[in-house]
């Protein structure tokens, strides 16, 4: 049987849009998820990191790697690819604000949110942890005794998992990009997924490090490790996942 592939479709010529509640002039939701607690604010010099620069080199030889060195990441290289997945350069508006990232999104809405589980971070704990891209910063979210067991159990049993320095998760707020776009925003939102997980690629593959983008999980595990949920007055869901680790 197949399924909903409505998804997948723009607007038709003669559509009649549903009025967004930005029209109706709703306050907009938050363009950025708050954790409370100790948050460790990161480097954004960049010096010297870069193994390399040449982005014809680094497509050409593009694909996804599930074997890792088991050598530990340094806490400016996951500062280095965590700016330029989803780091904010600037805040604009007033009453209406957007958020200028190193991605692009729809309407500017950037309805993401940047997890990661930390198996092998020097200076960092194992555990989840949770990125704002408006300071440059991370919080802990809750330590794990064996994140690499937990990175592999909500990745469907995925065992390569176990080797990755982090596991990065990528979580979706429906209702930022519903707010403008109330008839298309789950697919903007999923277009959205892609163009920050190719920047990882990117940014690991300049620091000579390995990704692997992961459709396949858990949804149930995930959402509950994250302690999110899909309830109406504060919907959050697991979209996506990726590995990431030294290459051997």
């Amino acid at each position: 049987m197949l399924g909903d592939r409505s998804i997948l479709k723009s607007y038709n010529s003669d559509t009649i849009l549903t009025e967004s509640d930005e029209r109706k002039k709703i306050e907009q939701p938050s363009y950025e998820k708050i954790y409370e607690g100790r948050e460790i604010i990161l480097t954004k010099e960049f010096d010297g990191i870069v193994l390399n620069n040449n982005l014809k080199d680094i497509l050409d030889n593009r694909k996804s790697v599930r074997e890792y060195s088991g050598q530990p990441l340094k806490l400016n290289e996951l500062a280095y690819v965590l700016w330029y997945t989803y780091g904010v350069k600037a805040v604009l508006g007033t009453k209406r604000k957007a958020t200028l990232r190193t991605v692009p999104s729809a309407g500017a809405r950037h309805c993401l949110e940047t997890y990661f589980i930390a198996n092998n971070v020097e200076g960092l704990e194992q555990g989840l942890y949770h990125y704002n891209g408006v300071t440059h910063g991370i919080t802990l979210v809750k330590k794990l005794l064996n994140s690499c067991k937990e990175a592999s159990g909500i990745a469907a049993g995925q065992e390569f998992i176990q080797g990755c320095n982090v596991l990065f998760i990528w979580t979706c707020i429906p209702y930022r990009m519903e707010w403008r776009y109330p008839d298309v925003a789950l697919k903007y939102a999923l277009i959205d997924a892609g163009h920050l997980c190719e920047n990882l690629y990117i940014a690991g593959a300049s620091i000579e490090c390995g990704v692997c983008g992961i459709g396949a999980y858990y949804q149930d595990l995930a959402d509950s490790l994250l302690e999110i949920n899909m309830n109406k007055d504060n919907s959050e869901v697991t979209v996506y996942m990726a590995s990431f680790g030294k290459r051997q």
